[in-house]
């Protein structure tokens, strides 16, 4: 291959690269609770990272792809939410399990200064 060629490729490179890091901008509430209110939940959601915080105190964490979510919480249990996404400008909607708790979530819309790229939201 040319050095011509390497050059083109490393551009092109740093360009996608570019395009990633405005897509991990993108950054939403997300609210909810236990199915039967006895626990609420408020964090948020990037493209790479969702946290929810308890009125408990009890801090979850999990990644947004692959779909569903595995969440790690800091009290030792765990759970999972399969995320459904309307729209960036509108948000979604999840539901799963957090110890043995059925939650349901709602997050959106994303901000993103008026640069969201949607797709790059993997599993949503």
């Amino acid at each position: 291959m040319t050095a011509l060629k390497h050059v083109k490729l490393g551009i092109i490179g740093v360009l996608l690269a570019g395009c990633a890091a405005i897509a991990a901008d993108a950054v939403s509430q997300v609210t909810g609770q236990t199915e039967d209110g006895s626990e609420t939940f408020n964090g948020q959601i990037t493209a790479y990272n969702i946290t929810l915080t308890s009125n408990r105190g009890r801090t979850c964490e999990g990644r947004p792809a692959p779909n569903p979510v595995v969440l790690t919480c800091s009290d030792g249990t765990g759970g999972s939410l399969e995320l459904h996404a309307r729209d960036v400008f509108i948000g979604g909607t999840g539901a799963g399990t957090i110890d043995n708790q059925n939650v349901i979530v709602n997050f959106g819309p994303f901000d993103c200064n008026g640069i969201c790229r949607w797709p790059k939201i993997r599993g949503l």
